[in-house]
């Protein structure tokens, strides 16, 4: 026989299970404690224990930090130093030319290293340079980056870091660069 809608066995069953129910989600809702104080609103030390927490960075900030991470000076292999090379290349010829300056950046010989530089552009606040130096165990590279101006020392080693690690790997943080 149904009353208001339900048959009275469902009835009777969701009466039982709500009565069965109550004092644990009463228990749990209001207090960790066996006796329940005179608030119903748990104190934030009885609320917080026994509670973890897990916060999540944002993309950004994973990103700085693998950046952060990335040592400016490394060494590759010498079939890894022909991609490395052109990706330092498409850096500077992407990011650091002025809009209507033709032409290539051109790396110069000094020594047994060969050195790529920004300092002739005088392009930005920051001056660029990757050196690579054929070693023992492959090709060492040395990636700088200096402000022109006082006070964006943080920005010019997160940039150099930044270019590193897009040499080094091929992944280069384009939000993070500060020109």
């Amino acid at each position: 026989m149904q009353k208001n809608g339900l048959p009275s066995f469902s009835r009777l069953f969701f009466t039982r299970l709500l009565a069965a129910l109550s004092p644990i989600l009463l228990g749990a809702c209001f207090s960790r404690s066996p006796h329940l104080t005179g608030s119903l609103v748990p104190r934030d030390s009885e609320a917080l224990r026994g509670v973890d927490y897990e916060i999540e960075a944002s993309v950004q900030d994973q990103a700085f930090e693998e950046v952060r991470k990335q040592p400016t000076s490394f060494v590759v292999t010498s079939g890894e130093d022909v991609h490395a090379w052109e990706r330092a290349n498409f850096f500077f010829n992407r990011y650091l030319k002025q809009e209507g300056q033709k032409g290539v950046m051109k790396a110069v010989h000094n020594g047994n290293a060969v050195v790529l530089t920004s300092k002739a552009l005088q392009v930005g606040r920051f001056d660029f340079e990757v050196r690579k130096t054929d070693t023992y165990n492959g090709i060492h590279y040395d990636v700088r980056c200096v402000s022109r101006k006082a006070g964006n020392g943080d920005s010019a080693n997160i940039n150099a870091r930044n270019l590193a690690r897009f040499i080094q790997t091929g992944n280069l943080e384009v939000s993070l660069l500060v020109k």
